[in-house]
C-alpha cells in the first residue's frame, strides 16, 4: 500500500511539473497580448499555429578563428542546398530522373569542394591579411521584414519590405519563385541602400501579380562572388495572396488609415499591417508612436536587430 500511494504522489508530481510551466507560459503569452493591448500596441495573430519557420535571414560571421567554422558551415550549406534544389526543382520539369541525379551530383559536388574550399580561404584571408575597411564592406545583417512563417497579404500586388544594417553600394538580387515552376516568375536587380534602414520592394513596380492561394518564395541576395554563388549572402520569406472575407473588407473600410495596421495584424495580414505602418512611418519620420508600434510588431516575430534600429531612430535617442 505504501509503495501504490508513492506511486500515486509521484505521478501527481510529474503531472504537476508538466502542466503548470505550460500554463505559466499560456498565461504569460496572454499577458504579453494584454500588455501590448493596453499600451495601444498592435498585435499580430498569426493566421496558422506552430508552422514550419521559413524566413531566412543574411549574416555574416565575425572575424577571427570563429569565422573559419561559421564560413566552412555556410559555404557548404548554401553550396549543397542551392545546388540541389535548383538541380531538383528545375531538373523535375525536365525529367525527373536527371534532375535528381543532376541536382545531387553537382549541387554536392560543387557545394562541398568550393563551398568548403572558398570559404576556408575567405576566413583565413579576412582573418589575417584584409585590412577592417574592406571586412566592413558587406552588411552584418539583411533580413526580410516577415513573420517567420507564411505570411498573408490581401494584394495581388504588395511591397515587400526588409532591413538591412549597412549601406551597400552594389545592386541587390530580388527573385520570386512559385512551387514547381521551371524558372523564376521575377529575377531582377535593385539598387543597394546608400544608408542602414527598412527598404521597400512594391511587385507592382515589376508588374508582378500574385495568384491566390499560392505560397511564393522571395529573397535578396548580394552577390559577394559572381564566380561562385554558393557564397551569396541571401535573405528569404514566403508570402501568400489571400483574398479577404467581406467582414474584414467592410472594417477596413471604414478604419482611418492610422488604424488599419490593427486590423490587419489581429487578422493575420502581416504584411499588410508591417507595409501600412511603415508607409505611416515614411511620412511622418518623427513619430515616436509608430516607431513603438513597429517595435512591437517586430519584436512579436523575432526580429529584435530589426527592433532595435528603430529603437535607435527614436526622436529621444536621436537627440
Amino acid at each position: 500500500m505504501k509503495s501504490f500511494k508513492f506511486l500515486r504522489i509521484l505521478s501527481v508530481m510529474l503531472i504537476s511539473a508538466l502542466w503548470l510551466p505550460s500554463m505559466a507560459f499560456a498565461g504569460e503569452q496572454t499577458d504579453t497580448k494584454n500588455t501590448l493591448v493596453a499600451k495601444g500596441m498592435p498585435v499580430y495573430n498569426p493566421p496558422v499555429k506552430d508552422a514550419e519557420i521559413l524566413r531566412r535571414e543574411g549574416g555574416i560571421a565575425e572575424s577571427g578563428a570563429g569565422s573559419i567554422s561559421r564560413g566552412v558551415n555556410r559555404g557548404v550549406n548554401r553550396g549543397v542546398n542551392r545546388g540541389v534544389n535548383r538541380g531538383v526543382n528545375r531538373g523535375v520539369n525536365r525529367g525527373v530522373n536527371r534532375g535528381v541525379n543532376r541536382g545531387v551530383n553537382r549541387g554536392v559536388n560543387r557545394g562541398v569542394n568550393r563551398g568548403v574550399n572558398r570559404s576556408l580561404t575567405r576566413s583565413l584571408t579576412r582573418g589575417e591579411e584584409i585590412p577592417d575597411q574592406e571586412i566592413l564592406s558587406a552588411p552584418s545583417r539583411m533580413v526580410p521584414l516577415v513573420s517567420e512563417h507564411v505570411g498573408l497579404t490581401t494584394y495581388s500586388r504588395p511591397s515587400l519590405l526588409f532591413y538591412i544594417s549597412d549601406p551597400w553600394p552594389g545592386n541587390i538580387e530580388f527573385a520570386l519563385n512559385e512551387p514547381y515552376a521551371k524558372e523564376p516568375v521575377a529575377e531582377t536587380y535593385i539598387k543597394g541602400p546608400f544608408r542602414k534602414g527598412v527598404y521597400h520592394i512594391n511587385l507592382a513596380d515589376y508588374n508582378i501579380t500574385l495568384k491566390p492561394g499560392i505560397a511564393y518564395e522571395w529573397l535578396i541576395a548580394i552577390v559577394l562572388d559572381p564566380d561562385e554563388r554558393s557564397a551569396d549572402f541571401i535573405a528569404s520569406a514566403t508570402i501568400r495572396y489571400a483574398a479577404p472575407p467581406e467582414n474584414l473588407l467592410q472594417k477596413l473600410g471604414s478604419a482611418s488609415k492610422n488604424r488599419l495596421q490593427f486590423i490587419y495584424a489581429e487578422n493575420g495580414y502581416w504584411y499588410d499591417a508591417i507595409e501600412n505602418l511603415s508607409q505611416q512611418i515614411d511620412a511622418d519620420p518623427d513619430n515616436d508612436m509608430l516607431r513603438y508600434q513597429r517595435i512591437a510588431l517586430l519584436g512579436q516575430v523575432n526580429l529584435p536587430m530589426a527592433a532595435a534600429y528603430d529603437t535607435g531612430m527614436l526622436s529621444s535617442n536621436r537627440n
